[in-house]
Order: structure tokens, then C-alpha cells, then sequence
């Protein structure tokens, strides 16, 4: 955030919690007329006498809260709209940076709320406050959208990890290297591949890793199938 956050100071009027409200819009007000500081207005708030209260008091580059948003503050004059919305003091004169930091806050209001609507209190009391801003509810809420999805994490896709090749000592290439040129030479010499075919033809052998070497069990087996096939021809 550009703007300081200030938490040193409390409203004297406020409800705690919001009897299972929910917030669902924002409210904006002008506080007291020109001239007047931000300092001065929250020491008036701070007052055990003042009646009223809001959310939080907004100028160029500050902005403090006074009371916690899950409290009801006193500042639509309609207990309803207090117990579902914040309530902004902002400076009445408006300027350009005012303006600026109003929406910088709202923009991170909505990142908190959603994007919420904006009023002004003249919508809920008889009223000219918020003065200057009412006519620029609009534009607050484009910019706070416009603040809230350029301050926001892009979406990235994460780095895929890039499989490393298996590292091989030159024993093991060697290995590797026989194994796959006997791959190649896997079928049988010459001189054996006639005698082969015909050991196939007679179901003695399938035939498979010609140039293999044979375990006795193979061995056994194959023996045995040749005096089988023998027994039978006599």
C-alpha cells in the first residue's frame, strides 16, 4: 500500500460485533467541512460526547481506523446500513490525491470484501454528505478495480522440472553399449539357422534369444521334448 495505516486510535461510539450481520456495501462520508484536520476529526470521534462514529478516516496518504470492521459503527443514521457496511470518513475538500488514496484503500477493501457497491450516506439519510465524492462513486469504484487487479499476483504456471539424463559410469556404458548391439544381433548365425527352424517346427525350442546362453532346466526341457517328438515318429 501507498498510504499509512494508522491503528492508534479508537472510537468512543460503536457497537461491538454486528448481531450476525454480514458486510455487504461500503459508505462514503465527507467529514465536517473545508478546512477542518484529520487529526481534529479523530480526536472529535475519540470524544466520549460524540454520538457518531465510522470505520475508518481517509486523507491523502493516511488512513486510520477507528473501529474494527466486525463492529457496528454509528455513520448511515439507518442502524440496518450500519450493521452491514464500513463506513469511510473522507476529507471534504477532495483532492487529487485524496481522491487517489480513497480508492487505493477501497482497492484493498475489495481484495479483503469482494468487490462491494459503493454508496454515499445521502442514500440513507437526509444528507448532502458525501459532498464532492458522491458524483464520483463511479469512477471510486472503476479505479479501486482497476488499483485491485494491478496490485494482484499474476498467474503463473509452475516451472516444470526438467528431467535430468542419468549419469553413467564407463563401466556401466559399456554394458549398456553390449547389451544393445546384441539387441541388434538377436537372431541366429548362420550355420544354426536352418537346424533352428526345424528345432521351432517341432515345438523343441520357440525359438527366442538365439545367441542366449541355456540354463540346464532350458536344457532339460528342450532334451525332453526332442525324445518326446523321437517317441512318437517310432
Amino acid at each position: 500500500m501507498s498510504y499509512e495505516y494508522i491503528t492508534d486510535y479508537n472510537a468512543a461510539s460503536y457497537t461491538p460485533g454486528r448481531q450476525g450481520c454480514e458486510i455487504d456495501k461500503i459508505i462514503l462520508h465527507h467529514w465536517g467541512t473545508d478546512g477542518q484536520t484529520f487529526e481534529g476529526v479523530i480526536s472529535w470521534f475519540q470524544s466520549p460526547s460524540s454520538p457518531t462514529s465510522a470505520h475508518e478516516v481517509i486523507e491523502a496518504g493516511r488512513v486510520a481506523c477507528i473501529v474494527n470492521h466486525y463492529d457496528t459503527a454509528y455513520h448511515a443514521g439507518n442502524w440496518n446500513a450500519n450493521l452491514t457496511s464500513i463506513g469511510l470518513e473522507c476529507r471534504p475538500e477532495m483532492s487529487a490525491a485524496d481522491l487517489e488514496t480513497v480508492c487505493e484503500r477501497i482497492a484493498d477493501l475489495y481484495s479483503i470484501y469482494g468487490v462491494l457497491p459503493l454508496y454515499g450516506h445521502k442514500d440513507f439519510s437526509s444528507t448532502a454528505c458525501p459532498g464532492r465524492y458522491y458524483s464520483k462513486l463511479g469512477y471510486i469504484k472503476q479505479r479501486a478495480i482497476e488499483i485491485m487487479n494491478a496490485t494482484e499476483e499474476p498467474e503463473t504456471e509452475p516451472e516444470s522440472e526438467e528431467e535430468e539424463m542419468p549419469q553413467f559410469s564407463n563401466e556401466e556404458a559399456a554394458w549398456l553399449k553390449s547389451l544393445y548391439a546384441k539387441s541388434k544381433a538377436d537372431k541366429p548365425s548362420d550355420w544354426a539357422a536352418d537346424d533352428l527352424a526345424t528345432a521351432v517346427d517341432a515345438g523343441i525350442t520357440t525359438g527366442e534369444r538365439p545367441q542366449d546362453g541355456c540354463s540346464r532346466e532350458e536344457a532339460a526341457i528342450m532334451i525332453l521334448r526332442a525324445v518326446e517328438k523321437e517317441e512318437k515318429a517310432e
